[in-house]
């Protein structure tokens, strides 16, 4: 047998993903590990970040100061009358690296300006009308947000990343994605940004377990309900970026004859009420309370609604539980562009159908509405580019 190798021979299962960490990178990693113990443990001593990094103290000292100089982090007043040595706290400055988020949306779009602390910072909403007059929009939307900046603020602004539908070769029709790529050609010229691609989803999973008053210990599925269904999982605080494209498709998973799109899906709701003469959903759940008619028709609509409800609410209760077992997550959040109170109806609806399972002792995962909202997945994008940009180890950005 030759020991010459060959390209035909398949990667060994052990060799794939296999990358090593090149020596330049390794002081850069240490950094962003000191950046992220300081963001996530606001006024940490020097000491304590030695302590908890396993970096010494003279290395983590040499990392403070090389940030302070980037202008990412600032001292604050020395710590006396404690035993040792006088320490010194640090904090991020927030606003001195921020990001524009754009979700390019089945019915509208949404563009964000986030700072590091993940807090919006601006905010564009733009309901389509005309599909073909959208990019212009969207870029004139991102240009005006920008012009609300003064100098130092607009200096700030150093990521640029799009939420896209996961669903580019499921429901997106070759017009859409179109639509998409224009849409970030318009903002990408507006901003002088190279974008970052996101799928909706998972970035609407970043934006909840990143988010203020985040409490899901980083283990959450978030379900995005909107024309089709998006969806997003964190585990152990990483997103989870398996199967075919970097989404979990939880919207294509069967239920019966048909697929969870058809059945829980907004879309669904809105063919629903259009079959049955009702007029189609509007594109913004502002405009939901009223939208149901106070007239003759209100009963029927009612009742197709409540169908929906009660249709999605077992649908999602099987799917939901279907991932679960495979991925193990703690926590499911629903969201998306609907009323909370609908939400959080729903969420009732699917408590009652997993009830009898919780009786016999099942340990099925926590599921209550999002706190981010309908604007969760221009939100986590922003906040996605941020992080790649200063705090991942995977330096997916250099």
């Amino acid at each position: 047998m030759s020991d010459r190798p060959t390209s035909k021979v398949p990667d060994h299962p052990f060799a794939i993903g296999v990358r090593g960490v090149h020596h330049s990178q390794i002081s850069q990693i240490n950094q962003r590990a000191v950046l992220t113990l300081v963001g996530t443990h606001p006024g940490i001593t020097n000491a304590e970040i030695s302590r908890r990094s396993g970096l010494g103290a003279q290395t983590v000292s040499r990392f403070l100061l090389d940030l302070e100089e980037k202008g990412l982090i600032r001292r604050g007043s020395v710590l006396r009358g404690h035993a040792g040595q006088p320490a010194t706290p640090y904090f991020l400055i927030y606003e001195s690296v921020s990001a524009i988020g754009v979700e390019v949306g089945w019915r509208g779009l949404d563009i964000v300006l986030t700072d590091m602390s993940g807090e919006v910072r601006h905010a564009r909403r733009l309901d389509y009308g005309d599909a073909d007059g959208v990019a212009d929009d969207a870029g004139q939307l991102c240009a005006d947000l920008l012009s609300a900046l003064n100098d130092a603020e607009r200096r700030a602004v150093t990521g640029l990343a799009l939420a896209v539908p996961e669903g580019h070769g499921t429901h997106m029709r070759s017009r859409d994605a179109s639509h998409c790529a224009r849409v970030a050609d318009a903002v990408t010229a507006a901003s002088g940004l190279k974008p970052l691609w996101f799928d909706s989803g998972n970035a609407a999973a970043w934006a909840e377990h990143v988010g203020p008053e985040s409490r899901w210990n980083g283990s959450l599925f978030y379900v995005h309900l909107d024309t089709h269904i998006a969806s997003g999982c964190v585990l152990d605080g990483v997103l989870w970026r398996g199967g075919r494209g970097s989404g979990v498709r939880l919207g294509m998973l069967r239920q019966g004859r048909r697929i969870l799109d058809d059945i829980a899906s907004l879309g669904a709701l809105d063919r629903r009420l259009v079959r049955n003469g009702g007029r189609g959903l509007p594109v913004d759940a502002r405009y939901w309370p009223r939208y149901w008619p106070l007239n003759r028709q209100r009963e029927r609509i009612g009742t197709e609604f409540e169908a929906w409800l009660g249709g999605a609410a077992a649908a999602l209760a099987s799917a939901i539980l279907s991932a679960h077992a495979l991925i193990g997550f703690a926590h499911v959040l629903i969201g998306g562009p609907l009323p909370h109170t609908v939400a959080e109806r729903l969420v009732e609806r699917i408590l009652d159908v997993w009830r009898p399972q919780i009786a016999r002792g099942a340990d099925l995962p926590n599921i209550e509405v999002g706190r981010i909202g309908p604007s969760a997945p221009a939100i986590g994008a922003s906040y996605r580019a941020i992080h790649d940009r200063l705090f991942s180890r995977e330096m997916l950005v250099s």
